[in-house]
C-alpha cells in the first residue's frame, strides 16, 4: 500500500512538472518578442570594431562577443521553461540574418543555434529548479564557450584551441558572457519585472515577493525585532534564524508581537 501511494506521489509530481514546462502561447509570445529586440542589438554589434581589437591584442575581439549571447538568457530566465534559451538566440540569429549581416545566413544561424544550445545548458544542470543570478552568470559563461568553440570549428580550424591566441580568446568570450549575458541579463530581468509585465510568469511574481520581503524586513527592524532573530532575506523569502525555518515575509510579525505579549 505504502508502495503504491509513493508511486502515485510521484506520478502526480511529474504531471505538474510536465504542466509547469508546457509553453503557452504567452510564453512564445514573449520569447519571440525577446529573440526579435535581439536581433537589432546583434545587428548593431556587427558594426563594433573587432578586428580593431582583435589587430590591438590577439582575442581581445572576444570581450565585445557577449553582445551576440544576450537572447538565450534572458529568455530563459523571464521564461523559466525548457528551451527558451535556445529558441530565443536561434529566432535572433535567424532575424540579424534578415537584416543583413557580414556572414551571410548560414554563418550567423549556427552559431546562435550552439550558442543557445550552450546557454541552455546551464538551466539544465539544475534541472530547471534554480533560477538566479548565479546560473544566469553560469548560463552566460557557457554560452561564451559555445561561441568560442564555433569559432575555432567553423572558422578558425588551422589555430590551436590550446595556442596562446585559442586561450586568450575563451577567456575574453567567456568575460564577456559572463558580464553581458549573465550579470547584465539578471539586472535588466529584474529592472522588467519592477513595471510588472511579467506578472503573468513566475519570474515577475517572485521579484515581487522578494521586494515585499524586503519592505517587510525593513519594517521588522523599526518595529525592533532583536537582531539575535537573524532574520534575513533569501530567495524569495525571509528566513528567521532563530526559528530555524523560513517564513512567508507576512507571518513573522504576528508570531513576533505573540512572544512580546
Amino acid at each position: 500500500m505504502k508502495d503504491h501511494t509513493n508511486a502515485v506521489g510521484r506520478r502526480s509530481i511529474g504531471a505538474r512538472q510536465r504542466r509547469h514546462w508546457r509553453w503557452r502561447v504567452v510564453d512564445i509570445a514573449v520569447a519571440s518578442v525577446i529573440g526579435v529586440a535581439s536581433s537589432l542589438v546583434f545587428w548593431a554589434a556587427d558594426f563594433l570594431p573587432f578586428d580593431g581589437l582583435q589587430a590591438l591584442v590577439p582575442g581581445l575581439g572576444g570581450l565585445i562577443n557577449g553582445l551576440w549571447l544576450c537572447a538565450g538568457p534572458l529568455a530563459a530566465v523571464i521564461i523559466r521553461k525548457p528551451g527558451a534559451a535556445v529558441y530565443a538566440e536561434l529566432l535572433a540569429a535567424f532575424c540579424e540574418s534578415l537584416l543583413g549581416d557580414f556572414w551571410g545566413a548560414l554563418k550567423t544561424i549556427l552559431p546562435g543555434l550552439v550558442q543557445g544550445l550552450f546557454a541552455e545548458l546551464a538551466f539544465l544542470l539544475v534541472g530547471y529548479s534554480v533560477w538566479n543570478l548565479w546560473t544566469t552568470l553560469l548560463s552566460g559563461a557557457l554560452a561564451g564557450v559555445g561561441c568560442w568553440l564555433y569559432s575555432f570549428v567553423g572558422d578558425l580550424q588551422a589555430i590551436s584551441l590550446t595556442g596562446a591566441y585559442g586561450l586568450s580568446y575563451l577567456a575574453t568570450t567567456v568575460i564577456s558572457g559572463v558580464v553581458f549575458a549573465g550579470a547584465l541579463v539578471w539586472r535588466l530581468c529584474l529592472a522588467i519585472a519592477r513595471t510588472g509585465v511579467l506578472d503573468r510568469f513566475e519570474s515577475g511574481r517572485a521579484a515581487r515577493r522578494r521586494r515585499i520581503c524586503q519592505h517587510a524586513l525593513l519594517r521588522w527592524r523599526k518595529a525592533g525585532v532583536p537582531r539575535q532573530y537573524g532574520i534575513r532575506v533569501r530567495g524569495n523569502h525571509t528566513e528567521c534564524g532563530h526559528r530555524k525555518d523560513r517564513i512567508v515575509c507576512g507571518t513573522f510579525m504576528s508570531h513576533f508581537q505573540e512572544r512580546r505579549s
